[in-house]
């Protein structure tokens, strides 16, 4: 996530060089951090999940290849993940927040498909974050363009560029690609946050802050390693914690929990349980009341901000009138209803003479059905 720090009027963004396993993220991370100034850069560190795999490596640099924007100078936070590095939360530390990326496919005739299944693990990891490839700042280099049989740059950039992003070739275990490619995604990063600083909407998610002290580099590397370390660690019982019993009982929390397929169940026996992250889970015998058989439940009570259940709806009630949010039955009916029958032109006191026709032939003719 790209930061605009007010107090130091610098612009810091990320980018990784992400590829399948071989392509040259670590050895174009390698080349680079030799190119620039030693006054421009950091240290290169390296860490890792620690499953023997080559790890990722970082570095900060600013200097003359990092343009400025406006009146902020960029600082970048420089990344490689190679593809062999499989670890979920490793990936997601490096590559979940990234402001621009570096593809680097490898030319070698049989890794088409690897540069293919790498492709389509980038968009799926950043999919998982909510964004797109198609809006983010990516460069494509083509890298091992010395090896024997080697296919084109166009070639290669036909399977792996719908988007039509920069293509820049490469060898980079000899440095020829390298600065280019670096070049070609700093612009972009730069472009975009040009815009952002102009008020338009970018693939990229510009923060604010003013903050007078920097975290180092050793620092953001040892934030990342106790991310991964955490996710290595074993999840933690419960137990009964005798180490606190001497805090004071706190106050009783009500958590309403049963589902609706466990209606007529009540909890009768806890197996298990355990912390895992920020939940605890509990392994639960519910019993039913009816008599039949018991089953177990799995409950995870996770942790979440007391503020996500008071969000208002985003509605504006200043803008509602009461009135408005029920309609009543009655508003719908008229305030008179005229009631209408067949049409006639005779005058009302030509009905009475017809009635009273009608009842004396009536009265005759039950008068002879009585005398016969």
């Amino acid at each position: 996530m790209a930061v605009i720090n007010f107090a130091h009027r610098e612009l810091s963004a990320k980018v990784v060089y992400f590829g399948a396993a071989s392509a040259g993220c670590d050895t174009n991370l390698a080349q680079l951090h030799a190119s620039v100034d030693e006054a421009d850069r950091s240290t290169l560190l390296s860490f890792g999940p620690g499953d023997g795999v080559e790890p990722s490596r970082y570095f900060e640099h600013r200097g003359a290849r990092c343009p400025d924007v406006l009146t902020f100078q960029t600082h970048f936070r420089v990344y490689s993940l190679p593809g062999a590095i499989v670890h979920p939360v490793h990936r997601r530390v490096v590559l979940g927040d990234a402001d621009a990326v570096v593809f680097v496919a490898d030319a070698r005739a049989d890794r088409s498909n690897a540069n293919l299944d790498g492709l389509l693990e980038l968009e799926r990891i950043l999919g998982e974050g909510g964004r797109s490839l198609a809006s983010l700042p990516t460069v494509i280099q083509v890298n091992h363009l010395d090896q024997e049989g080697a296919r084109p740059v166009e070639r290669v950039a036909f399977e792996l560029n719908p988007f039509g992003f920069p293509v820049v070739g490469a060898t980079a275990i000899g440095g020829e690609g390298v600065i280019p490619a670096w070049d070609a995604v700093a612009e972009a990063i730069s472009g975009q946050l040009r815009q952002a600083l102009g008020g338009h909407e970018t693939g990229l998610r510009l923060t604010a802050c003013h903050q007078r002290v920097r975290a180092t580099p050793q620092q953001v590397v040892a934030q990342h390693v106790a991310q991964l370390e955490e996710a290595e660690s074993p999840k933690r019982p419960v137990t009964h914690g005798a180490e606190y019993r001497s805090l004071p009982p706190g106050a009783e929390v009500v958590v309403p929990f049963l589902p609706p397929e466990l209606l007529g169940t009540r909890p009768a026996h806890i197996l298990g349980g355990e912390i895992e992250d920020d939940a605890i889970v509990l392994d639960v015998v519910m019993t039913r009341l009816s008599g039949m058989e018991p089953r177990r439940l799995t409950l995870r009570l996770a942790a979440r901000p007391a503020e996500a259940a008071a969000m208002p709806l985003p509605i504006q009630a200043s803008r509602l009138d009461p009135t408005d949010r029920v309609t009543h039955v009655t508003a719908s009916l008229p305030d008179r209803v005229a009631f209408t029958g067949p049409s006639s032109d005779l005058p009302p006191l030509a009905y009475g003479a017809l009635g009273l026709a009608a009842g004396v032939v009536s009265g005759v003719l039950l008068g002879f059905l009585l005398l016969v």
